[in-house]
């Protein structure tokens, strides 16, 4: 792999620690981890293009609320708070690994109005990804010059989905008519930068707007 025959697997140690607690309708869960990375295959220099030499870590703690299908609403909250970093080799500094994330908590809300309609939301929120910066163009050998590694981090992700079902079932058949609304806010949740070269800038690039749509689905 490489052009490297010396690679070899990576290697991980993890532990974990938590409890729960069940009521008639109610759920609840803790849980800590700690996870420890060595021997990562990365980047290398020529002609070996990869080699191992990284490690990483991570700990968090997550914790979970959940209300089981009951006859009307049902639902549950996940909040995890981790920290996840990496490194090149063991005299270099520790970075945001490019998936952390802090915070990230999730709330889904499902429930019947009356026989025949159903409502469904779903909230999410989460700390923005770390990223590389660009400090500069370099105008002599046309190459924009980058900060340190993922030091920067996206704005906040947040985003809201609504779905409004009709569904009737029969002894044959299932129907049912929806509309669902997505990112129902609007926010114009950030996904990455391009930097233009020519207009000497980062362009910004979004995910998805508001968007809303019909469905219909026939299950025999």
């Amino acid at each position: 792999l490489g052009g490297n025959p010396e690679l070899v697997a990576e290697e991980a140690r993890s532990g974990s620690l938590g409890a729960e607690k069940t009521w008639t309708l109610w759920s609840f869960r803790v849980e800590g981890y700690v996870k420890n990375l060595s021997k990562i295959i990365q980047s290398g220099t020529f002609p070996r293009l990869y080699e191992n030499g990284g490690d990483g870590r991570g700990r968090g703690l997550e914790i979970l609320l959940r209300r089981d299908l009951s006859q009307r609403w049902w639902g549950w909250l996940a909040y995890t708070l981790s920290k996840a970093e990496r490194r090149r080799s063991d005299v270099t500094p520790y970075f945001p690994y490019d998936y952390d994330q802090p915070h990230m908590a999730t709330v889904i809300l499902s429930g019947r109005l009356g026989r025949l309609l159903r409502l469904g939301t779903k909230v999410r929120y989460s700390s923005g990804s770390p990223y590389t910066p660009v400090l500069g163009y370099d105008q002599t050998f046309k190459i924009v010059i980058p900060g340190e590694k993922n030091s920067a981090r996206l704005p906040p992700y947040f985003r809201a989905d609504v779905r409004v079902e009709f569904r009737e079932i029969t002894r044959k058949s299932t129907f049912s008519l929806y509309l669902e609304l997505l990112n129902v806010t609007g926010r114009r949740n950030v996904q990455g930068y391009i930097y233009d070269i020519e207009r000497r800038k980062a362009e910004t690039i979004h995910q998805i707007p508001f968007i809303p749509y019909l469905g219909v689905g026939i299950e025999f």
